[in-house]
């Protein structure tokens, strides 16, 4: 799935709670990424949970037009953490829903876990996250190779007689920058 991930919200998650973990050198070298320039885990199928508060904003998109759509999501939700409309309690998740073919519209969701008492208004909406069934692989690299984890990803759960739902979700788990090495995304394909 192409994706970019805008750096908007990352100063002001330090700035709140540090909901993603920084580091200003690597403590280690970045991991060998020679081959294709980021790292992929082997699948595995899991049960995680979700959140009582999940702050979000959502918009139809396709992957054409998805770096703009990103790009206005996050800026609505950083506003509202500049506002206090939200403590957040955990990462940024990209939620995508009805995924079922490339070339036509879906809608993405870019939201965080938050603190009891956040606030709804404009285009900020909460509701409760709800658990996912997933096939998971954990992705390190640069942006740019997020897509290329999907492919693999789905052959696996294919081969594994797993039948996606229609969500997926992306978790930035740690980020260092765009074309980092070290980013660390959870990429969770929701299976019956």
């Amino acid at each position: 799935m192409p994706h970019v991930m805008p750096l908007v919200v990352f100063p002001m998650l330090i700035a709140c709670c540090g909901a993603v973990a920084f580091a200003a050198d690597p403590t280690t070298k970045p991991a060998d990424t020679s081959h294709e320039g980021y790292v992929v885990t082997p699948m595995r199928v899991q049960e995680t949970k979700g959140a009582e508060t999940f702050v979000y904003t959502e918009s139809e998109t396709s992957f054409a037009n998805l770096h703009e759509t990103i790009d206005k999501l996050m800026k609505q939700i950083n506003e509202a953490l500049n506002t206090g409309k939200f403590q957040p309690d955990g990462p940024v998740i990209f939620i995508y829903k009805d995924v079922a073919d490339m070339s036509k519209p879906f809608t993405l969701q870019v939201g965080m876990p938050a603190h009891s008492g956040a606030q709804a208004g404009g285009a900020i909406k909460i509701r409760k996250l709800q658990g996912l069934r997933s096939a998971t692989i954990v992705y390190s690299g640069s942006v740019d190779g997020i897509p290329k984890a999907y492919p693999q990803l789905f052959a696996d759960l294919s081969a594994a007689g797993l039948t996606p739902r229609g969500e997926n979700r992306e978790i930035y788990a740690y980020w260092e920058g765009e074309e980092s090495p070290n980013n660390v995304v959870v990429i969770q394909i929701g299976v019956k």
